[in-house]
């Protein structure tokens, strides 16, 4: 718990000033560590009060329960004020409107003293590293790596959450898992975990996210994969705002070696930010012939968008090498123009059960041909990415030569 002071401003926004504050000053009353610089009901006034010395926290106090215009305004005016809104209003939309706005924190009215404490609590938190000096994380280096399917059914989801599960066996305890399937995500339930914060709570925070949210948000599961879970809610998905998941992104990279992202397979926005942002893209595709031509058209647009063969690989999924499986796979790859980069065994028994029970194929089926298959392709990537490594520092060593 933080022993800092917190500086407080009150805006008392609606017709009854008096008794709004007398409300919000009788739970204050007594508080620790408070100390209330100023109370209003104008918002030009707050502004003006607050131009030259920012307080921690503006706690709103919206009786009438709705969003005035100018509420969007305080986090670009005051950048370094975090920003309460009490309110009796609790409908949804409301709640996603205060997200989007940046606020920092929602009180529902009446006021609960309990609540209030630990929201200032989280305040006071929040301000005292603010204005502590930033060091840089260590092991910022941490690789996104999205799984993206040709069309839905490819496996993006499957693939996505078993070979998070085998690079946690190169790297335990320092691999997230992202669900930015679409339109309903499914990480959750093929982990069989309950659904939680995710992806639209920390997208919520804009210039107020920082690594201790991010990190809360996390579900951990019991083989070390820490999961972002995706949006539970359809209309969210629309909601989520691409320059705020890049924040979300270098916090990920700052605390885990590998960040696993099911992509699934909508051509939007989204998901061409994601593959411009990954350092290695896997994309799913069978071997039948409207798929590979789909294939084709898909790389051209992936192309337009300067990504390149060395970073989005081809992987087949659900290969059988017998039946003319081979003569296939040269064809995809005339097609092509290059290489693919790894096969995976069609392994459906093994899938299904692993998916109806909610377990990674490690824990069901370790020795079936899919999770052999995927244990392979994790290491095949975590090789890549030493050499990697050692190709960055090698003109390093090699300068150093020089001076002799």
């Amino acid at each position: 718990m933080s022993n800092e002071t917190l500086t407080v401003s009150i805006l008392s926004a609606g017709a009854d000033f008096s008794s709004q504050s007398s409300q919000l000053d009788a739970v204050l009353t007594g508080l620790p560590r408070l100390r209330i610089l100023s109370q209003t009901s104008q918002a030009e006034e707050l502004f003006r009060q607050n131009h030259e010395t920012q307080p921690d926290l503006i706690i709103v106090n919206l009786v009438n329960g709705s969003l005035p215009a100018w509420l969007a305004d305080l986090g670009q005016k005051l950048p370094q004020t975090a920003v309460m809104v009490c309110s009796p209003n609790r409908d949804p939309d409301f709640l996603i409107q205060v997200i989007q706005m940046g606020i920092r924190e929602f009180v529902p009215l009446p006021f609960s003293r309990a609540q209030m404490e630990a929201a200032l609590e989280r305040v006071r938190v929040w301000s005292a590293k603010k204005r502590s000096p930033r060091v840089p994380e260590a092991g910022s280096a941490g690789k996104v790596l999205a799984i993206t399917g040709l069309k839905g059914g490819m496996g993006a989801t499957a693939i996505a959450v078993n070979l998070a599960v085998a690079l946690t066996e190169k790297s335990p305890g320092r691999v997230a898992l992202v669900d930015l399937g679409r339109p309903f995500p499914d990480v959750a339930k093929f982990l069989d975990q309950p659904q939680q914060n995710g992806i639209f709570d920390l997208t919520g925070h804009g210039d107020h996210l920082d690594a201790e949210f991010v990190q809360k948000t996390l579900c951990p599961h019991r083989t070390g994969l820490a999961v972002l879970q995706g949006c539970a809610n359809f209309l969210q998905w629309q909601l989520l705002d691409p320059r705020v998941l890049g924040k979300v992104w270098a916090i990920l990279r700052s605390k885990f070696d590998w960040i696993v992202v099911d992509l699934g397979h909508w051509l939007d926005d989204l998901y061409l930010k994601t593959v411009q942002e990954a350092d290695q893209v896997l994309l799913l595709t069978d071997l039948q012939i409207p798929n590979v031509k789909n294939l084709k058209d898909l790389w051209e647009i992936l192309q337009n968008q300067d990504l390149t063969a060395e970073k989005v690989k081809i992987v087949v999924n659900r290969y059988h090498k017998m039946g003319g499986g081979d003569l296939a796979l040269e064809g995809l790859e005339r097609v092509q123009g290059r290489s693919v980069f790894c096969t995976l065994p069609d392994d459906h028994q093994a899938l299904s059960e692993s998916i109806n029970h909610g377990v990674p194929m490690q824990d069901l089926a370790p020795r079936s041909k899919l999770c052999r298959g995927l244990e392979q392709l994790a290491e095949k990537l975590a090789s890549a990415c030493h050499s990697e490594s050692m190709d960055h520092e090698l003109p390093k060593a090699r300068r150093r030569f020089l001076f002799f």
